[in-house]
């Protein structure tokens, strides 16, 4: 359920009348809008939900790949390739240059499935790292387009919007 000012007082109800499915929450952050929810602005930056137990494949997984860029491409309508649906802001070309083999292949594309977390500052020394799974697009639309970015974790800053 995407969560927003607009449905913010409906979540409890929602949650009541679809009891036994599994409803994630996502949410509309308050970056560049004004649609967000000030009711749960405090959730929506508490990461510690997208936290996998960590495993040897996780680990395996997340010591070498990025959760959301490791064999994952995103064609919007137009044809444009993207590492991943929410990251708009890294163009890899478009459909009609590449057929999707060659896009995961393409030198535009190369290092984003490797962005591990042991890569980030402040995440490599963090002892869930390999059991993360945060935002790389989130992250860049906070940090001024910096696929490196760090702004939400509450493990490395504490963070916490007023």
């Amino acid at each position: 359920m995407l969560v927003s000012k607009f449905n913010e007082d409906n979540v409890n109800q929602i949650f009541e009348k679809f009891k036994g499915f599994n409803i994630r929450l996502e949410f509309i952050y308050p970056i560049k809008n004004d649609f967000y929810s000030k009711k749960y602005v405090n959730l929506m930056y508490d990461k510690s939900k997208d936290f996998v137990k960590p495993s040897l494949c996780s680990f395996e997984k997340f010591s070498k790949y990025n959760n959301c860029y490791k064999n994952v491409l995103a064609v919007s309508c137009d044809g444009l390739l993207y590492p991943c649906i929410m990251s708009r802001k890294l163009c890899l070309g478009s459909i009609k240059d590449f057929n999707l083999c060659e896009a995961l292949i393409n030198s535009e594309n190369e290092g984003y499935p490797f962005l591990c977390r042991n890569k980030i500052e402040g995440c490599k020394t963090c002892h869930k790292r390999y059991g993360c799974l945060d935002c790389r697009a989130l992250e860049m639309s906070a940090t001024e387009d910096n696929v490196y970015g760090m702004n939400f974790c509450a493990l490395l800053k504490g963070y916490r919007h007023e």
